[in-house]
C-alpha cells in the first residue's frame, strides 16, 4: 500500500513537472534569436556595413561596423537615437561636441541635431544604433 501511494505521488509529481517543462518549452518557442553574423547588410547612405537586427513599431536596432578610418556621413535624424559601442575605438560628433568613445559606452543623440561616428582605431569599430521610433 505504501509503495502504491509513493508510486501515485511520483506519477502525479511527474505529470506536474512534465506540464511545467512543457510550459517552459512553449515560452522558448516564442523567443526570437538573431545571429548578427547571419544577417544580411542593407544598402545605406553611408556605404557601410549595416544590419537591421531588431524592429518593432516603437524601436529599431541596427548593428553597424566601420573599418579603420571609415565614418558615417554627418546627418540629422527626426527621432531620438542612442549608440551602444560594442567593440573598438572611435569618435562621435553630436552638434558641436566631439567625444572619443570605446567599448561599453552609450551615447545619446537627440533628434534634430546633426551627428556622425568615425573609426579612429586600428581594428573594427562596432556599435548598435537604437532608434526610438515612438516615445511616450
Amino acid at each position: 500500500m505504501r509503495l502504491l501511494l509513493s508510486l501515485g505521488y511520483f506519477v502525479l509529481f511527474s505529470k506536474l513537472l512534465g506540464a511545467n517543462l512543457y510550459s517552459q518549452r512553449r515560452q522558448y518557442e516564442l523567443m526570437k534569436v538573431i545571429n548578427v553574423d547571419h544577417t544580411v547588410s542593407f544598402q545605406n547612405a553611408h556605404g557601410v556595413d549595416a544590419k537591421k537586427i531588431y524592429e518593432t513599431p516603437e524601436t529599431q536596432v541596427i548593428h553597424m561596423a566601420l573599418s579603420p578610418g571609415q565614418a558615417l556621413k554627418r546627418h540629422t535624424t527626426s527621432i531620438d537615437v542612442f549608440f551602444y559601442i560594442l567593440e573598438g575605438k572611435g569618435m562621435v560628433e553630436i552638434g558641436e561636441e566631439t567625444q572619443e568613445v570605446e567599448k561599453d559606452m552609450v551615447i545619446d543623440s537627440p533628434k534634430g541635431i546633426s551627428h556622425m561616428l568615425q573609426n579612429t582605431g586600428e581594428s573594427m569599430f562596432r556599435f548598435l544604433v537604437v532608434k526610438l521610433l515612438r516615445t511616450a
